[in-house]
């Protein structure tokens, strides 16, 4: 797998992470997440902004999932 220019962390570590600073524990298994967990400033922030647009926001069904579905892919 490649690596990219930041390190990911580990999912058990991410996991602690997320836990430890009020995010979903299954946040640790999303690679983004894995990232952003090195600051967690960072992740909570991006944990609110796609709750935001995905849960709660006004987007078409169809740019939701493309969204979702480009989120998983990274």
């Amino acid at each position: 797998m490649n690596q990219g220019r930041i390190p990911r962390l580990d999912a058990a570590t991410a996991k602690a992470m997320a836990t430890e600073h009020g995010l979903p524990e299954f946040l640790g298994d999303l690679s983004v997440f894995q990232i952003a967990l090195r600051n967690p400033r960072v992740a909570t922030a991006l944990n609110g902004m796609l709750h935001n647009l995905l849960m709660k926001g006004e987007l078409d069904g169809r740019l939701r999932e493309l969204i979702i579905l480009r989120i998983g892919w990274a």
